[in-house]
């Protein structure tokens, strides 16, 4: 079959505005329980048909070209699932950190999936695409569907949430990565009566309250004990916020991100996270 067209797809990023730490599981992962939202920071990819092999063009980050690459390894799974072409180019524009706790990887290879089908089978459903997704990454099921979601398991069971209007938060990003499997390894796993819940954070989602005082990340004492670096940045942006706001790691790090009023008090933080030198800054609307 020859195939002319191509196709663009966005990549958002997330934040986790919750995420406790329930136990260790079997298969060496985490049970976690998580509140997922997409945010408007994102990578982009192009895909058109070649005729053998994948090819992959990356600008704005250094990634591997081979099977480490998670958006190689998406595509090579769809075309030995479903064919289709002989071979693909793409070509992807980095935007979102690498190793910074934003999903930047796994929304790559969820839109890796996404693409192809709309390319290659634009009738199958989109249902069909989640073992492939599960296999990818714990993270790439909730990126076939965005917005917000509850999920558990180790992330892949996704219960989506209805939404609400969007919000604005500041992302503060730190001048290093940190590396999720030592985060998670220096985890403590609470005591099951001393698990946080996220019932606080659904009321506040659902009925457009201010969600800060009901965001946690368990992993963030767990990254402060990887890299003592991790709190002193947490500790000079707590000089930056006024009161009321909260300022939260997210996924295991290395961003934070606070929840911003409007974008103009978003805005305003993220100058001068950037202007006091502690690290880079944007103002990001949630999806």
């Amino acid at each position: 079959m020859s195939l002319a067209t191509s196709v663009r797809a966005e990549c958002p990023a997330k934040v986790n505005l919750f995420l406790e730490i329930k136990g260790r599981r079997d298969d060496g992962f985490h049970e976690i329980e998580t509140v997922f939202q997409e945010i408007r920071l994102c990578d982009s990819l192009t895909i058109a048909p070649a005729a053998a092999g994948i090819g992959i063009t990356v600008s704005g980050a250094d990634l591997p070209e081979g099977r480490g690459n998670l958006v190689i390894r998406a595509a090579q799974l769809y075309l030995d699932r479903f064919g289709g072409a002989r071979g693909l180019r793409i070509r992807l524009v980095k935007r979102i950190p690498l190793m910074a706790g934003l999903g930047g990887g796994s929304s790559d290879a969820a839109a890796t999936l996404m693409a192809l089908r709309d390319l290659l089978h634009p009738e199958m459903p989109a249902a069909k695409l989640s073992r492939i997704a599960e296999d990818l990454g714990s993270d790439v099921p909730f990126f076939l569907e965005g917005g917000t979601a509850h999920a558990t398991g180790r992330g892949e069971q996704i219960r989506a949430m209805e939404p609400r209007d969007p919000f604005w938060m500041t992302l503060a990003f730190p001048p290093f990565g940190l590396s999720t499997a030592e985060v998670y390894g220096a985890v403590e796993i609470p005591l099951e009566e001393d698990r946080k819940t996220p019932e606080m954070l659904f009321h506040a989602l659902l009925t457009g309250g201010d969600p800060g005082t009901a965001l946690f990340n368990r992993l963030q004492a767990a990254a402060v004990r990887t890299e003592p670096k991790v709190g002193e940045f947490r500790a000079d942006l707590g000089r930056l916020l006024e009161q009321g706001e909260h300022a939260l790691l997210s996924g295991s790090g290395s961003t934070f991100f606070i929840p911003a009023k409007d974008v103009t008090r978003a805005t305003e933080l993220a100058k001068a996270v950037t202007a006091g030198g502690i690290g880079r800054a944007l103002a990001v609307r949630t999806v």
